[in-house]
């Protein structure tokens, strides 16, 4: 039966030829017109020339050492999605690779969608949704099918082809929900994932899979996760007295923001549902421009990684990696920018230091025409005694009177020496809620600027926002100001290099180890 073009208008079909023409898009030739992006930002991984979205399947190869984000990318055969596919062996310096996961068979001809990875036995495999329409297909099993993808060739380090007829037989379920999760497994040995519509599958031997059934209190949502409670944030006190404990952590993607619920679960017997109970509210992971994120467990520093889908010109990307850790005093989780990416600081390029705020008046930290473009921004500001608002503005032009992008701490002192919660946000109307403790003497705030957005985070990641901050069209300076008199603050900004490197300089990078 003839084939029609698939997916959604903006999906690719046609690729850009290494002599400027444009042929199907099909391994080997994956360009979309006109070619890679400009403008873009440098310091977050994501695809040279395609749109893209959710992050799909980030993992951490045992065997070679290396750290892989796949992504959902906006061409395929005949249009529809396909898995982009990053590198890195530093967790800092990334490198494009070929795409991993073609819509090439008949369950998944119409698109990839989101999946998982899961580390079986020490290697690396990949669960995920395709999509054929049966009315278009000979051989279409259901509208949505689970299938395994593995690396083609054991031993390539990069992982650069993969195969989906090595390790079992596609697809292992057919016509069921879409968004598969990383598996865990029982105590008795069983495998279990989700999707999005809370069924969890199951399976003895990660190839042949059945249908537990719905997991009861588990949010509908997509791209879900499910995860042991990741260790605790630096610092972090004990629990307040009669705190609930929760062993495991519910991730979700609905209402257009993504939450991640605390709770207690207990497995039970292999083909049941374990007994979940949520003990916590769902709580947003990020306010901002950020959806359909995935997290890892990363084995060698022991810690779980989220990456997010940033919806941010020109074309999407992916967040920074956050390591995601449990405050047990203030009750929350935190989303902290890896400690890696301190690597990529270059010069400092403005400062200020111990500087006594005039009220109303903005304090330049003095970067140099575009610095603040592409930099990481830190500000420590001593806790104020009175109410007041303190702003962060990126992407400043003081000589058009452009004022940029303002980011904001709207402080009001506790009222009875407890934990204290204030508003933090955007000036676009962005806003959340910020825990404060009675020892936090300073008010922090981390800004990562990338050309043309921002990710913010305020006391370590107990808040995190994504935004979009335009340039100003001419300096791009940082200011900091308040609206009231004494507020003393401190500020150091450094340029950020790109993470880009060749794959082969990623093979020549040594592996991590333990920290």
């Amino acid at each position: 039966m003839l084939r029609p073009s698939l997916g959604s208008p903006e999906d690719v079909r046609s690729c850009l030829r290494a002599d400027g023409t444009l042929s199907p898009c099909a391994p080997g030739n994956q360009m979309c017109p006109p070619g890679p992006f400009k403008n873009a930002p440098q310091f977050h991984v994501r695809d040279l020339s395609c749109g893209e979205n959710d992050p799909n399947g980030p993992v951490y190869d045992p065997v070679h050492g290396v750290y892989h984000l796949h992504y959902q990318n906006h061409v395929g055969c005949r249009g529809g999605r396909t898995y982009g596919h990053a590198v890195s062996r530093d967790f800092v310096h990334w490198a494009h690779m070929p795409i991993s996961i073609w819509n090439d068979r008949s369950y998944d001809e119409h698109a990839i969608f989101t999946g998982s990875a899961t580390v079986v036995e020490g290697k690396v495999v990949q669960v995920y949704p395709g999509l054929c329409y049966p009315q278009f297909s000979d051989s279409c099993p259901g509208g949505t099918n689970l299938a395994i993808a593995v690396p083609e060739d054991p031993d390539d380090p990069l992982q650069t082809n993969w195969t989906k007829e090595v390790f079992t037989v596609n697809p292992i379920v057919n016509n069921t929900g879409r968004d598969p999760s990383t598996a865990w497994q029982t105590p008795s040995g069983e495998w279990r994932l989700t999707t999005f519509d809370t069924m969890i599958m199951g399976s003895m031997d990660f190839k042949s899979w059945y249908r537990i059934g719905k997991q009861p209190g588990f949010p509908v949502g997509e791209c879900p996760s499910f995860f042991p409670l990741p260790r605790t944030t630096p610092g972090a006190g004990p629990p307040p007295a009669g705190a609930p404990v929760p062993t495991h952590v519910h991730k979700a993607s609905h209402g257009g923001k993504d939450w991640m619920q605390l709770g207690s679960y207990v497995a039970g017997p292999p083909k049941s549902n374990g007994n979940w109970t949520a003990l916590l509210p769902e709580v947003k992971i990020d306010a901002g421009s950020f959806y359909a994120s995935k997290d890892f467990f990363d084995p060698v520093k022991g810690r779980r990684i989220n990456f997010g889908w940033a919806t941010v010109p020109p074309a999407s990307t992916q967040t920074l990696p956050r390591e995601v850790t449990w405050h047990p005093e203030l009750q929350q989780l935190v989303y902290t920018p890896v400690e890696e990416q301190s690597q990529l600081r270059g010069a400092v390029i403005g400062s200020l230091a111990n500087t006594t705020l005039v009220a109303n008046v903005p304090h330049s930290l003095h970067l140099p025409p575009q610095g603040g473009n592409q930099s990481e921004v830190r500000v420590t500001i001593q806790r104020p005694t009175s109410a007041v608002r303190l702003s962060v503005n990126v992407m400043v032009d003081a000589a058009r009177k452009a004022t940029g992008t303002e980011f904001f701490i709207a402080y009001v002192p506790p009222a009875d020496g407890k934990p204290s919660e204030v508003q933090v946000g955007s000036a676009y109307g962005t806003v959340d809620v910020l825990k404060l403790l009675p020892s936090d003497e300073t008010l922090d705030m981390a800004l990562f600027v990338d050309n043309t957005f921002t990710e913010v985070f305020w006391m370590g990641g107990r808040v995190a926002m994504t935004i979009t901050t335009p340039t100003s069209g001419g300096h791009d300076d940082v200011t900091v100001a308040a609206t009231e008199p004494g507020v003393t603050v401190s500020a150091t900004a450094w340029a950020v290099d790109s993470i880009w490197v060749t794959p082969d300089v990623v093979k020549q990078t040594p592996r991590l180890r333990p920290s």
